[in-house]
């Protein structure tokens, strides 16, 4: 009992006193979704490309919002997670966002700045 408590102990420090945020997955892991995101992660994939912008630079949560028949892709950019950008309330970058999925047009539909 007290050697596992022990190891937990240490776990929670060395987690705790990590300089490495914990990052979510990136957007091009199609593994790393779960399976009724990847058809929506693959059109937002596109959109950003169309853009000219490098899907493989950003890291993803996804929410279903199936009463209105959206997926929501809040995006985080990789400069996000830099040394100089950690702990900051509101990343100045300007470059993360939320992505709107519709499941009923099949499509992107709306592009806002990440709040």
């Amino acid at each position: 009992m007290i050697r596992t408590l022990t190891i937990c102990l240490g776990l929670v420090v060395t987690t705790c006193a990590s300089s490495e945020p914990v990052k979510p997955p990136a957007l091009v892991d199609s593994a790393a979704l779960a399976p009724e995101h990847r058809v929506p992660a693959e059109a937002v994939i596109r959109f950003l490309a169309q853009r000219g912008e490098d899907p493989k630079d950003f890291f993803v949560k996804v929410i279903a919002r199936l009463e209105r028949g959206e997926f929501e892709f809040d995006l985080w950019h990789k400069s996000a997670f830099e040394p100089r950008n950690r702990g900051l309330i509101d990343y100045p970058g300007g470059i993360d966002r939320t992505i709107f999925y519709s499941t009923r047009a099949s499509k992107v539909i709306l592009m806002v700045p990440y709040r």
